[in-house]
């Protein structure tokens, strides 16, 4: 399986990564094991390592968080209603 292909210490990362971006706990672990499934695909077409490519996959989130922020006119991220700033 993908996740094996990652650390522990990664995995919970990439899982803390993803509740910033406003999912909870259950929505950030599916994410993360989608980016860990999507990472493993590209690594081997791409010959590269695993994390490396899981490196070029945040990237491509992070630039589209940012795009998104910017055509919004507002932090993207804090404006999410499931962001941490936002819940009750």
């Amino acid at each position: 399986m993908s996740e094996e292909l990652f650390s522990e210490k990664d995995r919970e990362s990439l899982i803390g990564w993803m509740e910033q971006r406003g999912g909870n706990r259950e929505q950030a672990e599916f994410a993360a094991r989608q980016l860990m499934k999507r990472a493993a695909i590209m690594a081997e077409k791409e010959g590269i390592a695993p994390i490396e490519a899981m490196g070029k996959l945040l990237q491509k989130v992070a630039d589209a968080e940012r795009l998104v922020a910017e055509n919004m006119g507002a932090d993207f991220v804090g404006d999410s209603p499931n962001s941490p700033e936002n819940r009750s």
